[in-house]
C-alpha cells in the first residue's frame, strides 16, 4: 500500500484486514460516533471525508482455513497496525447501509427512508 490518500474501495480491492491480538477491542461510544455521524452530514458534496490515518503491515504468517480461498483467489491480507477503530466503523457503517438499501428494495423500510441514526 502506498502512503497516498486513497478511498475506501481501494483499501478494500483485493484486500482482507486482520485486527492484531495487541489491539484493543472496539470501544467507540455515543460521543465518538456521532463526531462521525456529524462530519458526514456536514460534509460538503463536492469534497471527501478524510478519514484518518490507517496503517497497515503486510501479513507474514499463517491463513485460517476460512482464509485461503481468499488467499487463493489473489487477495493479500493486512494486519490493522493503526485505525482499526476509524476502520471498523466505517465497515459497520457500510454494512448498515446495505442492510437499508435491501429493505428499501423489498419495501420494508420505515417510510421517511431513516437509518435509524440519532
Amino acid at each position: 500500500m502506498s502512503n497516498e490518500l486513497e478511498t475506501l474501495a481501494k483499501i478494500f480491492n483485493n484486500k482482507f484486514y486482520r485486527i492484531p491480538d495487541y489491539q484493543r477491542g472496539y470501544a467507540w461510544g455515543d460521543t465518538q460516533l456521532r463526531d462521525f455521524w456529524e462530519d458526514l452530514i456536514n460534509l460538503r458534496s463536492d469534497k471527501s471525508h478524510y478519514t484518518g490515518l490507517l496503517t497497515f503491515k503486510i501479513h507474514k504468517g499463517d491463513y485460517d482455513p476460512s482464509e485461503k480461498q481468499l488467499a487463493e483467489n489473489g487477495f493479500e491480507k493486512y494486519d490493522v497496525v493503526d485505525g482499526q477503530q476509524r476502520l471498523t466503523t466505517c465497515v459497520i457503517f457500510l454494512n448498515a447501509i446495505i442492510a437499508h438499501a435491501r429493505e428499501v428494495s423489498h419495501g420494508v423500510a420505515d417510510g421517511n427512508g431513516a437509518l435509524g441514526l440519532k
